[in-house]
C-alpha cells in the first residue's frame, strides 16, 4: 500500500493539494489506511491551532516596548567586530576581566563610572531612567555597549 508524505497531507488538510492527488488521498483514507488516517488528523490538529493563533496578536505596550529596545540597539555603533577574550567555562581564571572600565550611559551621557574587580565584578548605584546602556571595555574605542532594558524611573529596580 502506497502511503502519503507529511508534506502532502499539511497540503490537503490546507486544500493546497492538486485536485487529482486530493481525490487519490481522501480514497486512501476511505480504504481505511490507519497510518495516514493519525497523519491527517495530526495535521487537522496542527491547521486548527495555527487558525486560532492567527486571531491573537500581542498588547501594544509589548509592540512599543519591543520596538524601543530593537531601535536602542541599533543606535549603538560597533567601531569593531567583537571578540571572545575571555571564557570563564574554560577556565577559572578572571585576570583579564579585571580593571575593565564601566560605564552607565543615559542617552549617551555618563551617568556613572566604576572598574570591575578581581573577578570580573562590578556595582553601580544609580537613579533608574529610560535609554541606559552599560559600555564596558579597556580602551575607548574598542568598548563593548549593552542596552539596558526594564529601568523605571523612581523605582530603581529592573522589572521581569
Amino acid at each position: 500500500m502506497k502511503h502519503f508524505s507529511d508534506e502532502l497531507w499539511a497540503d490537503f488538510v490546507r486544500n493546497l493539494a492538486p485536485a487529482t492527488t486530493a481525490q487519490a488521498m481522501q480514497k486512501h483514507i476511505e480504504d481505511g489506511c490507519r497510518k495516514c488516517e493519525a497523519v491527517l488528523k495530526g495535521w487537522q490538529s496542527v491547521f486548527r491551532i495555527a487558525q486560532a493563533e492567527s486571531g491573537f496578536s500581542p498588547p501594544e505596550d509589548a509592540i512599543r516596548i519591543a520596538k524601543a529596545q530593537f531601535a536602542a540597539v541599533s543606535s549603538v555603533q560597533q567601531r569593531r567586530p567583537v571578540r571572545l577574550v575571555f571564557d570563564s567555562n574554560l577556565t577559572s581564571e578572571t585576570r583579564a576581566a579585571q580593571g575593565l572600565k564601566v560605564r552607565l550611559l543615559q542617552r549617551q551621557q555618563a551617568v556613572s563610572d566604576t572598574t570591575t574587580n578581581q573577578h570580573g565584578e562590578f556595582q553601580l548605584e544609580f537613579d533608574a531612567g529610560a535609554d541606559m546602556c552599560l559600555s564596558i571595555g579597556h580602551e575607548q574605542d574598542r568598548m563593548v555597549v549593552l542596552p539596558i532594558y526594564g529601568v523605571h524611573s523612581g523605582l530603581g529596580i529592573l522589572k521581569d
